[in-house]
């Protein structure tokens, strides 16, 4: 096959490795051929060409990560005193070292491949978003943002970051020390601490090399060309946070257009889902999208059980029609054994294939399918009582916040009762339909062919 032109993801983690492998197993649909260049091992795409820029180096999971910090939190502490107090010239040095080693290489690969784009997940988290950034730059290659990640605010900013590994943590009395460096520190109501987002000797490294971000708490604040987002929904939000509207650009999702393609098809999803799973004529279908916090650090294996058992507890009294969907971190064998305890079925069929078939959806806080349900046109419920409070779709007026499991109780009693389908929760939405997506089948074509469209 002949290709038009060639493009290039990096990502940066395994949640962008899985969003660019779903949208570039469809690149070729558009004459373009797509490589990607990995940062490390752990991020090797299947069914591509690719490039890994450190194969020394892997992935430090989120479980890690979050029971170090806790266990340690004493040594992590004075590790930033230090990094505060001594500023870490070593460190400085070593960061210099990298980020000329890896730049070397994305730019030998790049001035290979010649790409038209490179699609990034973000362009301020650690040494290898930004050199990607300045690289591109430098070799006048347009660099986007895909809308996989989310922008949060400060508000989440602390607990992401641990979760990430990352403990720059400011003990009140460094707090000169980073004013006389001019690095900005934030913080966090709810851990009582102050934070930076890089360390002193990060920043040092960035001021050497010209790369400052003087907002790095905000996606799409450094050097990208253009950041795409899922909706107008996210796009007022990033405009908030102070991103250049210039950068901006409402794409839509590639799960949108899946979603899209399973509501145009749903007579036929439906009859297939019924019969596979025996599902019962008159009862209503209640989709579960079980919270998923053991798999990301966020929580223990009993927390989420019982976290689990709270949910399941209640809705198994309203349907014999209750369909277990798992995030694609949750291993399918160990959930299975919920049907054993529970009168469910825990579903093979990914989310955005059956989702259109639901009268209701329950979605745990926080979860980017919380649109998806309102697109879907399901009546969504949030479960929004677990310790982690995220502040993401709060103001969305169709959507139902449930704060214990007695209120989850008392609102599917109440929406059942009104002929289990409520009023469409459709309305004040899809009067400006793209508040939440283009939601046309189109979206993959704006991220591909995006200069089509601007």
């Amino acid at each position: 096959m002949k290709y038009k032109s060639n493009v290039v993801f990096f990502p940066t983690n395994l949640t962008a490795l899985y969003g660019m492998l779903s949208l570039a197993k469809k690149s070729a649909n558009f004459g373009i051929k797509s490589f990607f260049m990995c940062p490390n091992t752990q991020l090797i795409p299947n069914g591509f060409e690719y490039i890994v820029l450190d194969k020394t180096s892997t992935c430090l999971s989120g479980n890690y990560a979050i029971s170090n910090f806790r266990n340690n939190f004493y040594s992590n502490y004075i590790k930033s005193t230090k990094l505060c107090l001594l500023g870490s010239s070593k460190r400085m040095n070593q960061y210099l070292d990298k980020f000329e080693k890896i730049s070397n290489r994305m730019q030998r690969y790049l001035n290979s491949l010649k790409p038209s784009v490179v699609y990034i997940y973000g362009d301020r988290s650690g040494i290898y978003e930004i050199a990607i950034c300045e690289v591109c730059k430098n070799l006048n290659i347009t660099t986007v943002i895909l809308p996989i990640s989310y922008e949060s605010g400060v508000d989440n900013l602390f607990a992401n970051l641990v979760s990430k590994g990352y403990i720059n943590i400011v003990p009140n009395f460094c707090k000169k020390i980073l004013d006389y460096y001019n690095i900005s520190y934030e913080y966090d109501n709810n851990s009582k601490k102050n934070f930076t987002y890089y360390s002193i000797s990060e920043e040092k490294a960035h001021k050497a090399l010209g790369v400052e971000n003087p907002n790095p708490w905000v996606l799409g604040s450094g050097s990208s060309s253009y950041v795409f987002v899922d909706s107008q929904y996210a796009y007022e939000r990033f405009i908030n946070s102070g991103v250049d509207e210039k950068k901006l650009f409402i794409s839509g999702h590639v799960e949108h257009d899946d979603l899209f393609l399973s509501c145009s098809n749903k007579d036929q999803i439906e009859k297939f889902i019924f019969k596979k799973y025996r599902l019962v004529k008159y009862d209503p279908i209640i989709i579960v999208s079980l919270p998923h916090l053991y798999e990301h650090g966020l929580s223990s294996k009993d927390y989420q059980k019982k976290l689990h058992h709270d949910i399941l507890s209640v809705v198994c009294k309203f349907s014999k029609n209750i369909l277990i969907s798992l995030h694609p971190k949750m291993e399918i064998k160990v959930y299975e054994k919920l049907e054993e305890i529970y009168p469910v079925k825990v579903i093979s069929e990914s989310l955005k294939e059956v989702l259109p078939i639901a009268e209701f959806y329950i979605v745990g806080q926080g979860s980017n399918t919380i649109t998806w349900g309102v697109l879907a046109g399901a009546s969504t419920l949030v479960i929004d009582w677990f310790d982690h409070t995220l502040i993401r779709f709060r103001d969305l007026k169709e959507v139902f916040w449930l704060s214990t499991h007695l209120d989850l109780s008392i609102k599917l009693n109440e929406l059942i009762s009104l002929n289990r389908k409520v009023v469409s929760n459709k309305g004040e939405f899809f009067t400006n339909e793209k508040y939440l997506s283009p939601f046309d089948g189109e979206c993959v074509k704006r991220i591909f062919n995006f200069r089509e469209f601007m």
